[in-house]
């Protein structure tokens, strides 16, 4: 069997691969990974609480917010809602958070996201719909911060039904 090179321009490894091999890089994951096997259990815990909280406040705060896929079978750093009656524009001019408009699949399309048409939001929802990513370095304040700034928004621009 010849394995094809994905890039070309060196003879290491009988040509299949240009260049040295990246050592600090490897040796860098090699860290990752240590670290990641002796925090990861806590820090997944921890994240978890943040988006439960995260998704208790914006649920409890904005009646038109639904929450997309599971309740608890979730990546713990990952939240996204849809909400009802409201212009996906609305959320346009923020800065000082990082959420997303769209599924991370379909950011550069203007269509709506077909994984959330699939669960059977209508285009203006799909369209209308926040994605949370949080991670290890976010804290309960910064998860306040943007709780309070997506609700304000949210109920400052909600349509009436």
């Amino acid at each position: 069997m010849i394995i094809d090179p994905v890039v070309y321009g060196g003879t290491q490894e009988g040509g299949i691969r240009p260049g040295t091999l990246n050592v600090s890089g490897i040796v860098g994951l090699g860290k990752a990974c240590e670290l990641a096997q002796e925090f990861l259990k806590d820090e997944n815990e921890k994240i978890k609480q943040l988006r439960d909280y995260l998704i208790e406040k914006i649920l409890k705060a904005v009646p038109q917010a639904q929450l997309n896929g599971h309740p608890t079978k979730r990546l713990c750093g990952n939240a996204s809602f849809s909400f009802k009656n409201l212009s996906p524009s609305a959320f346009a001019g923020v800065q000082d958070i990082a959420i997303s408009s769209s599924s991370a699949c379909s950011s550069a399309c203007a269509e709506p996201s077909s994984t959330l048409k699939a669960i059977g939001h209508t285009d203006e929802l799909a369209r209308a719909t926040l994605r949370f990513g949080i991670g290890r370095f976010n804290s309960a304040e910064e998860i306040d911060y943007a709780c309070n700034k997506v609700i304000e928004i949210a109920n400052k621009n909600m349509r009436p039904t």
